[in-house]
């Protein structure tokens, strides 16, 4: 009866560690996608930044 109770608390060990690495997985996943969407906002901040210091100059090309 021993062997049992520890083979099924060995088992749960491993189980909490299987869902500790996927819940880290799932973590760095959503991080990754949160700084790649940040680098985009920021990119297009600095563009947006850029068009506007010269809004005369490409509504002088337009124009033409």
């Amino acid at each position: 009866m021993k062997q049992e109770k520890g083979a099924i608390t060995l088992f749960v060990l491993l189980a909490c560690l299987f869902f500790v690495f996927i819940l880290a997985g799932a973590y760095l996943f959503t991080l990754n996608k949160i700084q790649t969407q940040e680098q985009n906002l920021k990119q297009i901040q600095e563009n947006y930044a850029r068009d506007i210091t010269r809004i005369d100059e490409i509504y002088q090309e337009m124009t033409n």
